[in-house]
């Protein structure tokens, strides 16, 4: 099995911040919507498609979920898939968070709209 390369959350913002990468969430939206990293694109790994995935838009395309899990096997997929330069996210947006690195989204709104 072809596991992509983990970065820990330093150095992914290292190279997001450099233009070295670009950072994709592979959640799905409304976890997105909730919290996600600045500047990162949403993905979900649910309509993932190796065939139609970008794949010259960056030196290196990180990916990301909560913990690592869902953006491993997105990775693995892509991997498979032919793509290269792919990398995920050591511990998810949940290890970023606990490296005190910022987020944005909804979960910050003045107003919680959830039940």
């Amino acid at each position: 099995m072809n596991d992509p390369t983990e970065l820990e959350p330093t150095r992914a913002r290292r190279w997001c911040v450099e233009a070295r990468a670009v950072i994709i969430d592979v959640r799905e939206a409304a976890e997105y919507h909730m919290e996600h990293i600045p500047g990162s694109l949403c993905a979900p790994l649910s309509f993932l498609d190796t065939d139609h995935f970008p794949g010259a838009f960056a030196d290196a395309v990180i990916l990301y979920c909560d913990s690592g899990k869902r953006s491993m096997a997105a990775g693995r997929e892509l991997v498979e898939g032919g793509h290269q330069k792919i990398y995920n996210l050591a511990g998810g947006i949940e290890k970023w968070r606990e490296d005190g690195l910022p987020t944005q989204g909804a979960r910050f709104d003045e107003h919680d709209f959830m039940i």
